[in-house]
Formats: structure tokens, sequence, C-alpha cells
């Protein structure tokens, strides 16, 4: 686990960004997609068993409306009571700081937009590199544990997230996008309510060793990995495995808040500074830091621990699913 007297809620353990040939030109995209698990109505048909399939869409609506956005004193001190019951303990006096960056709890206002339902994969962010769009991540392709295909890719810059992003229709979320998604209108903790879980999250033991198996990942894990773990509306991996870049600048007042306190619609964040956000923590952290309304950024230009997801526009909301009620 890397020292948490800097600035960041992700890793800064890993001094240097590996670099390397191109695992897709290596394995090339056809055995990439080959290599993918069988599909459970395939291994279903094999043995004579008839399964209705239905397609999961790669992307979720998220409705959009109002909530409050941010942390209230009272959580934030609940945060740092957390963070002491973890292996950091006393150092977490150290950097409340990182929790006094989700004042002030103000209202926002977000308007209906679709997000990618789990981080964008290895293989997806090679279709982009392929296509000559996106330059290749930071990592080995030797090194098995970031060129799997269904990996969140990781070693990705902010401005490369954003490059994939606008390649596949989109873009990357806002702060308060991601935020909404993983805490709706109710202000959920985690992705899944409001207790913590250690069995519904690609979690860290928190430094001095950061990794922990008994999430049953010592590293990374496979996108959706965490099914239980989900939102109400489907999203998944909010909570751990990889951090997610979002579109925001990463700020914070002379008060120590990352927010003015003042209601907003659809905000975007300051238009200017040196680094970006960073959100859901990794693999490495804590459940103080897996909170929906966490916030952290990094000092590396790529990090082996940060991902990302993508938003998109939408026009008006579908029509709604109909409803399925029990027979009496």
């Amino acid at each position: 686990m890397r020292s948490r007297g800097a600035v960041s809620v992700v890793a800064l353990a890993c001094a240097a960004v590996l670099g390397g040939p191109e695992p897709w030109a290596h394995a090339g995209l056809a055995s990439w997609t080959t290599a993918l698990p069988e599909a459970p109505a395939a291994r279903a048909e094999r043995r004579g068993v008839v399964i209705l399939a239905v397609p999961v869409s790669p992307r979720v609506r998220i409705p959009g409306g109002r909530f409050l956005m941010g942390s209230s004193p009272v959580e934030m001190k609940l945060a740092q009571i957390s963070c002491q019951t973890e292996i950091l303990r006393d150092r977490c006096s150290e950097i409340a700081f990182l929790f006094r960056a989700e004042g002030q709890l103000h209202e926002v206002h977000l308007t209906p937009y679709d997000l990618d339902r789990s981080e964008v994969t290895v293989a997806d962010f090679g279709r982009c590199v392929a296509a000559g769009r996106c330059a290749r991540p930071g990592f080995e392709a030797s090194d098995a544990r970031f060129a799997r295909p269904r990996l969140p890719v990781t070693h990705v810059s902010w401005e490369a997230a954003s490059t994939y992003c606008a390649f596949a229709g989109g873009r990357l979320p806002t702060e308060a996008e991601w935020e909404f998604a993983a805490r709706g209108p109710e202000g959920r903790r985690y992705p899944w309510g409001r207790v913590w879980n250690p069995h519904l999250a690609n979690h860290g033991a928190f430094a001095p060793d950061p990794t922990d198996a008994t999430d049953g990942f010592v590293g990374l894990a496979e996108v959706g990995s965490f099914p239980d773990g989900a939102t109400p509306q489907g999203v998944l991996d909010l909570a751990g495995n990889a951090g997610e870049w979002v579109s925001d600048f990463y700020d914070i007042d002379g008060n120590g808040h990352g927010y003015s306190g003042a209601e907003e619609t659809n905000p975007k964040g300051p238009a200017t500074g040196g680094r970006h956000v960073v959100r859901g923590g990794s693999f490495r952290e804590g459940p103080a830091f897996l909170r929906g309304a966490a916030r952290g950024t990094t000092l590396l230009h790529q990090s082996p621990e940060v991902g990302f997801r993508c938003a998109y526009d939408v026009g008006a909301p579908p029509a709604p699913a109909p409803r399925l009620t029990r027979a009496k």
C-alpha cells in the first residue's frame, strides 16, 4: 500500500509505468474473442438443457433526478472511524483531509444519461487500439495481471480514457453522474446499500500490505465478478476493483472542501486544474474509500489501479418496462 500522506485515494505505490509490446499485437483480437468464457446458454445446450437467453445491455439508463452529493460532517466522521478500524488505524487522523474533500453536502439535479454497466475491459480498449484511435496502455503484454481480455483496462491516462469514450460514442461521466449512479436518490453509502459487505466488492486490506484475497482476488478481477454488489439499476463494480477516471478536475477550497455547498444542475466541476478526480476506490482500498461519496485523485499519469467507464448523452427517457405482478 502506498503512503496516504499524498493527496491520492488511489494507489501511488507504483513508481514507474510498465511499457512493452501491445498484447493484442501478440495474441490478436480474434484469439482474445475466442478465449472469452463460454456463455451459460452454450454450456447448457451441450448438456441438452434449453435456456431462454435475455440479452443484457452493456449500458444502463440512469433516469436522472436530484440527490444530495457529498458528505455531511457526521458522515465524514463516520468514514474516518471506519478507516481507523482498518489496518491503517492511527494514521487515519493524518489523512482526515481526504474525508473533508467530500464536503459540502449539496443538492444536485441531473438529466438522464446512460452509463456503461461495467468498467471498460482490456478487450474493449484493444478494439480502439486496433482501429488506430487509441494508444496502447502502459502495461507489458506478458503481464498477466493486466493483459487478460475481461479485466478492466488500467494503465490508461485520463486523456486516453477520454479518447476511448469518444471512440465509443460517449464521454467520461462527470463526478456528479458517477456519484448519483453509485448512491441513487436515497444516498446509499455503497452501491448495494448502507452496510459494508466484504463479499460484494473487490477490496483491499489497506496498508501496509494492501493485497487481500478474502474476496477471492489478490489483484484486479474480471468485470462483473461481484454481481450481488451491483446498484439497483444493475451497474457493476462501482466499489473497488479499478478506480475510475471521471471528467472533473480535482480541487478543494481553503477549508478543504471539494464543493461550495450551492445547489447545482448538471455540474461539470472546476474549469481548470492539475489533476482529475478518481472515483470508486480500487482492489487495494478498504471500505472507507469504497463509499459512493469518497473522492480521490492520483499523481500518476497512468496507474495500474485506475481504469474507467463511459457515459452517454440521451434524449427523452425510454418507455418504462411493464411491471410484473405476482398472481394472487
